[in-house]
């Protein structure tokens, strides 16, 4: 009687499973016992041994599905083409991400407040003075930030392009910003703001 093609394919799966794990030991043994003798340090040792580890698992993986006709070369191009997508994913998600960690950081350092009026300089005209974007700060989103300018034109920037361009604050960013309160030291003499109100119900200014 005929042997199950399914049966012989799983056998010399299993053989070859049963060959790798045996070859696994042995190296490993041998690694130890040349580390012992000192001549192997244990950094040499770890980084030899997950090589050997891993190298196995994907000479074994791919004798496997070679069993299964799996083609390697069909496998290495499905690869290439997934990696090409999270690829090209990542670099579309990088822009998303890096605008999201702009706007945490114009809300801790503060450069400009919603009301301020400031400056975008990119513009460099001929007698050598810059200009830009210019607007009142209306907003300050995950991924915009908005400006009204003199026309009542709304102009939505990216977080991120305002880390590329010097900014000028035309008016406000008077108060100091979360950032400078945590990375600033206070000056001498100076001493912290007083909350508004008292325990005796009377309301106090922060500044007497």
């Amino acid at each position: 009687m005929a042997a199950d093609p399914l049966s012989v394919t799983l056998l010399r799966a299993a053989v070859i499973l049963a060959v790798a794990l045996a070859l696994h030991l042995l190296g490993r043994r041998a690694l130890e016992r040349v580390a012992h003798a000192g001549r192997l340090s244990s950094n040499t040792r770890f980084i030899a041994t997950a090589v050997l580890k891993w190298g196995l698992v994907v000479i074994a993986s791919i004798a496997v599905m070679q069993q299964f006709g799996i083609s390697v070369h069909s496998l290495w191009t499905a690869l290439s083409a997934v990696f090409v997508l999270v690829a090209v994913g990542f670099v579309a998600l990088w822009s998303v991400l890096s605008n999201m960690l702009c706007a945490v950081f114009l809300v801790l350092f503060a450069p400009f407040r919603i009301g301020d009026r400031i400056e975008v300089i990119e513009i460099v005209l001929n007698d050598g003075t810059k200009q830009g974007l210019r607007g009142k700060v209306t907003g300050i989103d995950l991924i915009y930030t908005t400006l009204q300018d003199d026309d009542d034109s709304t102009v939505r920037i990216p977080n991120n392009m305002l880390f590329q361009r010097a900014i000028r604050t035309t008016s406000g960013a008077s108060t100091r910003s979360l950032g400078s309160d945590l990375f600033e030291p206070q000056a001498s003499g100076s001493r912290p703001r007083e909350a508004a109100g008292t325990a005796d119900g009377v309301p106090r200014t922060e500044e007497e």
